[in-house]
């Protein structure tokens, strides 16, 4: 009796274990959007999205959402406090193109230290309040997808959404 109580428990806990939302890496990219956009995220990571979530994160890219809650990359030295949901989305976008080529920036799913865009020859943080630089950015990005989004991945993959730009990734 007791083996069969013990069984039940045990199943029983398992079931429960194993029926969780994974809301602390989300492997669906709506959820990951919501829970982002929401302020709600727990992860530490970016999810191995692929390929075929860009389209979703594009959509998302121009929200203007102040953020708190976000995967920061362990190595950087610097704590960002903020982020802007649509900047996380196109850093996220950023991260499948970096997996996808093998960049040497990459370090885990982060496609480089922050999600934070500087100027490329001088490194300069430009700031959320800049609005011409993150418009410029997020039809960077429009751009490079639209222009791209019916070839095979790795047609376009190697192609940087900011070169056009005087912007990078910090």
């Amino acid at each position: 009796m007791k083996t069969r109580n013990f069984t039940a428990f045990l199943l029983s806990f398992v079931l429960l274990v194993s029926c969780g939302t994974n809301e602390d890496n989300p492997s669906d990219v709506k959820v990951y959007i919501n829970l982002l956009a929401s302020n709600k995220y727990l992860s530490n990571q970016i999810p191995d999205f692929e390929y075929k979530d860009i389209e979703t994160l594009m959509r998302a890219r121009t929200d203007q959402r102040i953020i708190t809650n976000f995967p920061r990359n362990g190595i950087s030295s610097y704590f960002q406090e903020t982020s802007i949901a649509g900047i996380f989305f196109l850093w996220t976008v950023e991260s499948i193109r970096a997996k996808s080529i093998q960049s040497k920036f990459l370090i885990g799913n982060f496609p480089s230290q922050n999600p934070i865009i500087t100027i490329r020859e001088t490194g300069e943080t430009i700031s959320y309040q800049n609005e011409e630089a993150y418009k410029s950015v997020f039809d960077a990005y429009k751009h490079w997808w639209d222009s791209n989004k019916g070839k095979n991945f790795n047609e376009f993959n190697t192609i940087d959404p900011l070169a056009s730009t005087p912007y990078r990734w910090h």
